[in-house]
């Protein structure tokens, strides 16, 4: 995953790409934030459309979020958690795995 740094927004860069490896392109779908001092915060996430390499990982379109961070979100240096809540259409919630992401000064 790519790392950020405090204040970081309104770049190319400043946009986080996720893939969970299935299709979610009809769900409602959010990104929530563990930051390092121990507040919480979600944010909606948009799905990819187009298929993308990040990292040497093809991410197939309908199976990636995205979410670019605006200004303030980046407030605290550390390592913040980062997990993907998908809502199927139907009901429920699909969480993804807890990773990491590293935010520098």
């Amino acid at each position: 995953m790519t790392d950020f740094y405090v204040g970081q927004y309104g770049t190319a860069d400043s946009m986080l790409t996720i893939g969970v490896g299935e299709d979610i392109s009809a769900n409602t779908n959010e990104i929530v934030f563990d930051k390092p001092c121990g507040s919480t915060v979600t944010k909606t996430a948009t799905v990819g459309l187009v298929n993308v390499e990040i990292d040497g990982q093809l991410l197939l379109a309908g199976q990636y979020v995205q979410y670019t961070f605006i200004e303030d979100d980046l407030d605290t240096q550390g390592n913040w958690g980062v997990k993907v809540l998908t809502y199927p259409p139907g009901g429920g919630v699909n969480p993804s795995s807890r990773t990491l992401m590293t935010v520098g000064a």
